[in-house]
């Protein structure tokens, strides 16, 4: 029989790959600050940077760059390394604490005279928030003609970064600024992994000791929750769109003596929904049913949204279904509705290790 989880429109979106790192991966600009006018250059031999505000929802860093201006005459010994630091150690102003803990630090790399975009790829660092990127320029002695600069662009246009930056002198990190003019901000892009992976963040028993789970994943993506008695027949429990990252999820159909299993995934796929609605000449109606390849349903029909009938049975195909109701032509009215069905699992072991279990992996709130 199907489970009484009932959906009418439910909208999913698509994630639009893009090109990173010589291969098609799904990916997202958590900071950038590279579209305004350049208001003007910073060239330190201390190692120095710009504590960012990420945006997005996606942390795993895979490629990071930073716009610098070299004056100097190359002899191939003008390097950089690039570093990232968690803002974890000594409070110097108020709550903002200096660099600390580090995350990232690159090999030496090349530097070039003029204008130049340094672009560092394949890092798969996963970052906070908020972490400070720094430089650490070598090879040049600092004078007018021989030293390399930060370039400063403002405002980020994703991301946020206040008005100074960090610089390591012999004592320690302090911060810097121009007193407004210009607002330093350094010019650089940080690209992220799109993480599409179904999680459960959080996993929690309420007063009555009933299981509440809380399940993360791509934002604008579907997920579907099942939940088992008995590792084989599944029951569809939640069909959600992630307009937030996390949604939290209160099972009463669980019993507290009695173990029950969880599992998450995304659709991906089309929505779920009823479209293109005909009557016939016979009276009896058509309409087209489509949702995610492989999910199987059922459609009801009701006269009164009380007692429901099935009309159709099956699993979603790559293109619309087409179902015709015979019952319709003796009813005055007729509304419809799509069931998920429950699923059968033969070979529970294939799927074990995105098993949740009840009550032994819930805490209590």
């Amino acid at each position: 029989m199907p489970s009484l989880l009932i959906l009418l429109f439910v909208i999913a979106f698509a994630i639009t790959p893009h090109v990173a790192i010589a291969q098609f991966v799904p990916t997202e600009i958590v900071y950038e600050n590279s579209q305004e006018d350049v208001s003007a250059t910073h060239a330190r031999l201390e190692e120095f940077g710009d504590e960012i505000i990420l945006a997005g929802d996606n942390r795993k860093i895979i490629r990071f760059e930073f716009e610098y201006f070299g004056k100097f005459e190359a002899d191939g010994d003008e390097t950089c390394i690039l570093r990232f630091y968690r803002n974890d150690g000594e409070a110097l102003i108020l709550d903002d604490k200096a660099p600390g803990t580090l995350i990232y630090e690159s090999q030496p790399f090349t530097l070039f005279p003029g204008y130049n975009t340094a672009v560092l790829q394949g890092i798969s660092v996963e970052v906070p928030d908020k972490f400070t990127w720094t430089v650490k320029f070598d090879g040049l002695t600092g004078f007018s003609k021989d030293r390399a600069a930060l370039v400063l662009r403002d405002p980020a246009s994703i991301g946020k970064s206040f008005d100074d930056f960090w610089v390591r002198f012999g004592n320690g990190w302090g911060t810097w600024r121009f007193k407004g003019d210009p607002i330093a901000n350094f010019a650089c892009k940080a690209t992220s992994e799109y993480d599409l992976s179904v999680t459960f963040a959080a996993l929690e028993r309420n007063e009555d000791n009933m299981p509440l789970l809380t399940i993360q994943g791509p934002r604008g993506q579907t997920v579907i929750v099942w939940a088992s008695n008995d590792l084989k027949e599944w029951e569809p429990i939640a069909l959600q769109l992630l307009e937030e990252r996390r949604f939290t999820l209160l099972d009463e159909h669980a019993a507290p003596e009695r173990p029950r299993y969880y599992r998450a995934a995304l659709t991906n796929g089309s929505p779920i929904e009823l479209s293109n609605f005909k009557i016939l000449p016979n009276k009896k109606t058509r309409l087209s049913v489509s949702g995610p390849r492989g999910l199987p349903f059922t459609v009801q029909a009701s006269a009164d949204f009380e007692s429901w009938e099935d009309v159709f049975s099956l699993a979603f195909q790559s293109r619309p279904i087409t179902v015709q109701d015979k019952d319709a032509a003796e009813q005055d009215i007729r509304f419809y509705r799509i069931l998920i069905n429950n699923t059968v699992v033969q070979d529970a072991s294939s799927i074990k290790e995105t098993i949740i279990t009840f009550p032994d992996d819930f805490v209590n709130e």
